[in-house]
C-alpha cells in the first residue's frame, strides 16, 4: 500500500513539474534581431523566436522598447524615460511576431529590448514589461560621416550678424 501511495505521489509531482515547465517555456519570449549593431536610422528587423510565441497575446498590442543595458534591471514601467519605443509587434494567426524599426538616435552603447505584453503576465511572474533578449546586447554605434556626407562651411556666431 505504501508503494502504491508513493508512486501516486511521484506521478503527481511529475505532472506538476511538467505543467510548471510548460509555463516557464512560454514565459521566455525572445526576440531575434536581424543585426546586432547599427547606427541611428539603420533599419532592423525583429521576429519572435520559436513558433507561436505570442499565440495567446493577439488581443492587445505587444510593444517593443529599447533601453540602456546597464540600467535594464531598474526599469519597471513603460513610462520610464530611459525606454525608447521601437514599435508594435505584428502578430500573425500562428502567434509569430514581427517588427521593422529604424534605430533610434540614442547615445552609442549597449542596449537591450523590452516587451510590454499584458497578456504575458501569467507566464512572467506577473510582469507585463520584461527584457526579451537578445542574449548579446544590441549595440548602437556612433553615426560616422564619409566624405560625401560631411558638412562644411563657415560658422557664424551672433557677433557676426
Amino acid at each position: 500500500m505504501h508503494v502504491v501511495r508513493r508512486l501516486v505521489v511521484l506521478g503527481l509531482a511529475a505532472l506538476a513539474a511538467a505543467a510548471l515547465t510548460a509555463g516557464i517555456a512560454q514565459a521566455a519570449l525572445w526576440l531575434n534581431l536581424s543585426r546586432k549593431t547599427a547606427e541611428p536610422s539603420d533599419v532592423v528587423y525583429v521576429r519572435t523566436a520559436g513558433f507561436g510565441a505570442l499565440a495567446g497575446a493577439r488581443k492587445r498590442p505587444v510593444r517593443v522598447f529599447l533601453a540602456p543595458n546597464a540600467q535594464a534591471s531598474q526599469i519597471r514601467s513603460t513610462r520610464d524615460p530611459r525606454l525608447s519605443l521601437l514599435g508594435r509587434l505584428r502578430v500573425d494567426r500562428n502567434g509569430n511576431g514581427r517588427l521593422r524599426f529604424g534605430t533610434p538616435n540614442r547615445p552609442p552603447g549597449d542596449y537591450t529590448t523590452f516587451v510590454h505584453c499584458p497578456e504575458c503576465a501569467r507566464y512572467s511572474n506577473g510582469r507585463t514589461l520584461f527584457p526579451s533578449g537578445p542574449n548579446t546586447p544590441f549595440k548602437i554605434r556612433p553615426a560616422l560621416r564619409n566624405c560625401e556626407s560631411s558638412v562644411y562651411g563657415d560658422f557664424f556666431g551672433l557677433d557676426d550678424l
